[in-house]
């Protein structure tokens, strides 16, 4: 299908067609801007709503309606996130505006309007949000991707899988394991097949996420199908912990249930939103898991040996091998949390968490032969909190101004920020564009980020 770019009269709308139909969203920027202008679309459906029968399902593709005339509007500024609690780390981070619903799993797309319709096409990054698979949103302020598009020319998509219970509560089979996992594969499907009509090449795609995030884009090189990337970015993923095993995950299963005073799968897909967060993971279900020795929160990736190699950390780091990667972590991650200090026995958590699996995750790349740079935050202007877990974020999509209220960035002058903003993301947008994110070559080694190199 011939694919274009249609803006209307006043310069606000911009419109692709694509094989789903027409797809309307907003311009960005004005025509005389020297970044030039972007197109914006929020909110596109990737799969079918997870509701009613649905709800614990794995994701159902869209429906091929094979109606050309079919309009969705993303025009919205306004994202929607998966169903969810307040953050843990608000006090740290901030917090983010975004309408909670469980038809959730959307798409946002920022893409430099002159890319649209065009040739070449240009490369694509696919974010993949953290939040402990409990909270956050691939559309939110915090991920904005606006700036990558315009100052880069890069086609940015943000991601929502589904979080909490919804998301990654073991299910009655295998293919009800990962569910958040699987809708965020069914999203890079969806990205193979329509991003072009963005101006993307669906053969140049990097995969990054942080966190949670981070950790889905190395269960996702688990699959033993052909990858829908070629390249991959681990912020802060924590490599050094050990996957959660189908047998604890079946064990949560049940003390979450037991919340809800439900016993099968029929009983909770019946349940009232409110009902279904308030009981999936409170401080009951917190202490029966450490009455079982289950370590960690209650939902993460599960080894289900399905989707996810049941052999462990040790067989998924081994994943690492096959794509170029970026890995690494901050230098101060525990401090974002609660009851953590900025203390050695603290952060020696986290270096183990965080900071040794980024070096496996490297070792075992480089050898395979695989190219991967390994880097370490250390910018952390607020002695408190350090270059605490997240504090790459504000810096990763030059969306400081989103961060406004974090009491992580305490402390921090506006233009150091900003260059230092300028310098980490132009090193990611590197290794989008060309593979290489210009860091010296160092085997092993670490590239140390801050505010002064």
């Amino acid at each position: 299908m011939h694919e274009f770019k249609s803006i209307d009269q006043d310069g606000n709308t911009v419109k692709v067609r694509t094989r789903a139909g027409e797809i309307v969203g907003r311009v960005l920027g004005k025509p005389d801007d020297a970044l030039g202008q972007a197109g914006c679309w929020m909110n596109v459906p990737y799969a079918r709503a997870p509701v009613g029968p649905l709800r614990f399902s794995p994701p159902q593709p869209l429906p091929k309606s094979g109606n050309q005339s079919t309009q969705v509007d993303a025009r919205s500024p306004d994202p929607i996130v998966a169903p969810q609690l307040p953050s843990r780390l608000e006090d740290v981070l901030g917090s983010f505006a975004g309408t909670q619903q469980e038809d959730c799993l959307r798409l946002n797309i920022w893409s430099p309007l002159e890319a649209l319709g065009s040739q070449p096409t240009r490369p694509v990054l696919v974010w993949l949000h953290g939040g402990a698979w409990i909270t956050g949103g691939g559309g939110i302020s915090w991920y904005d991707g606006t700036q990558w598009a315009r100052e880069a020319g890069i086609v940015v998509v943000g991601v929502n899988y589904r979080l909490g219970a919804l998301g990654w509560l073991a299910g009655d089979d295998a293919e009800q394991n990962n569910l958040g996992l699987q809708d965020s594969q069914m999203a890079l499907q969806w990205v193979a097949e329509h991003i072009g009509a963005f101006g993307g090449d669906p053969s140049r795609v990097t995969v990054m996420g942080q966190s949670a995030g981070g950790d889905n884009i190395g269960a996702l090189m688990q699959s033993r199908r052909s990858l829908l990337f070629q390249q991959a970015v681990l912020q802060s993923a924590p490599l050094g912990r050990e996957l959660r095993t189908l047998e604890e995950a079946h064990a949560i299963r049940q003390v979450v249930m037991q919340q809800w005073g439900a016993s099968n799968l029929n009983q909770i897909q019946q349940l009232p939103l409110d009902a279904l967060l308030k009981g999936q993971s409170n401080p009951a279900v917190m202490a029966q898991m450490k009455a079982l020795g289950i370590a960690g929160q209650a939902y993460m990736v599960v080894a289900d040996d399905f989707h996810v190699n049941a052999e462990g950390r040790e067989r998924y780091l081994k994943s690492a091998a096959r794509v170029p990667s970026i890995v690494g972590a901050t230098t101060d991650e525990m401090t974002a949390f609660p009851d953590m200090q900025r203390v050695d026995s603290d952060l020696a958590i986290g270096r183990r968490i965080f900071n040794a699996g980024a070096e496996r995750w490297q070792r075992e790349a480089e050898a395979a032969g695989q190219k991967c740079w390994r880097y370490e935050f250390q910018f952390g202007p607020n002695p408190r909190y350090g270059a605490c877990h997240c504090i790459e974020l504000p810096f990763t999509f030059g969306t400081l101004p989103a961060f406004s209220e974090a009491p992580m960035l305490v402390g921090g002058h506006a233009a150091q920020m900003d260059a230092l903003s300028r310098r980490w993301r132009g090193a990611l947008q590197s290794f989008v564009i060309q593979g290489d994110p210009l860091w010296p070559e160092r085997q092993g080694g670490v590239h140390n980020v801050d505010a002064a190199h």
